[in-house]
């Protein structure tokens, strides 16, 4: 019994994860619409170091700021950032609020 219960609990948590990619999918600029924009719009929290937060210097800062400005410099775009509270991530992606 307790292993069919992992396994209902894992199909089930793989089917969530796979219709909501689908769904920010569908909505997401495409990297050729990025490119063509000239900017990269990243969600990020401002408030969570060393994720995402604000330096001393009024920058946008933290790992996710620099994944970003990675992902920004390969696409050859400029990185704008956009605040975001967690619960608003999958909503601005499948408005196309935020790229990623």
């Amino acid at each position: 019994m307790h292993n069919s219960r992992r396994i209902f609990l894992g199909l089930a948590l793989a089917t969530i994860a796979f219709a909501t990619i689908g769904t920010a999918a569908a909505s997401a600029a495409t990297v050729e619409e990025i490119k063509a924009k000239g900017t990269l719009v990243v969600g990020i929290q401002g408030d969570n170091a060393p994720w995402g937060f604000v330096n001393t210097s009024g920058v946008q800062d933290g790992f996710d700021a620099d994944i970003a400005n990675l992902f920004a410099k390969e696409l050859g775009v400029k990185v704008q950032f956009q605040p975001l509270a967690v619960a608003n991530r999958i909503p601005a992606l499948t408005t196309g609020k935020v790229d990623i």
